[in-house]
């Protein structure tokens, strides 16, 4: 009661002046409150753009890793191609090598096909060479009949000898049992 006894007391002016200073606290804590959202607000506003140019920066990263990863692409297929083509043309070369190879021994095959078939000494020389193997095989069979009989030859001999030795062997015994018999009387005798 007594504070309601103190603003009736109050003068006009008085309560004037606390109506003042009353909206002076309430203009302060406003501006206050105003000032501390305008800073949420910028340092809201600065994380914000922070991540924006942290994502800005990690995009251009990713944009050179990109750039730099089909760079290499690009040289790694050039490099490959420039390999094939290499490796194309060498293959052609050894082809065209080889055909020429096999032309040459071709055509040198036919040029001795043409001289032996043209030329009458080669055939001559052919012939004679025919002959020559047709008459060393008629010899090796000849010497092999030959060295045939006198092995059939040797074996008869040795047989017939072997057979002549054992009826002399058989002929000495039979006069041995032929001698024995008159000692034999002889000396029952004595």
């Amino acid at each position: 009661m007594a504070s309601m006894s103190q603003r009736r007391n109050m003068t006009h002016s008085q309560q004037q002046r606390m109506i003042l200073e009353h909206r002076r606290q309430e203009d302060r804590r406003l501006d206050q409150s105003k000032r501390i959202a305008q800073d949420r607000q910028m340092q809201a506003s600065l994380v914000n753009e922070q991540r924006m140019e942290e994502k800005r920066r990690m995009r251009t990263l990713q944009d050179e890793q990109h750039e730099r990863q089909l760079e290499e692409a690009l040289l790694r297929a050039e490099e490959e191609r420039l390999m094939r083509d290499k490796q194309l043309e060498q293959e052609e070369r050894m082809a065209k090598e080889l055909a020429r190879i096999n032309h040459e021994k071709l055509r040198h095959q036919k040029i001795r096909q043409y001289v032996k078939e043209n030329s009458i000494e080669l055939r001559e020389l052919e012939s004679k060479l025919k002959s020559a193997y047709l008459n060393r095989e008629r010899s090796a069979q000849i010497a092999e009949k030959e060295a045939m009989k006198y092995e059939t030859m040797r074996q008869d001999a040795e047989a017939a000898r072997l057979m002549k030795s054992e009826h002399e062997a058989q002929g000495r015994v039979e006069e041995e049992k032929g001698d024995a018999g008159p000692r034999a009387r002889e000396v029952q005798r004595h």
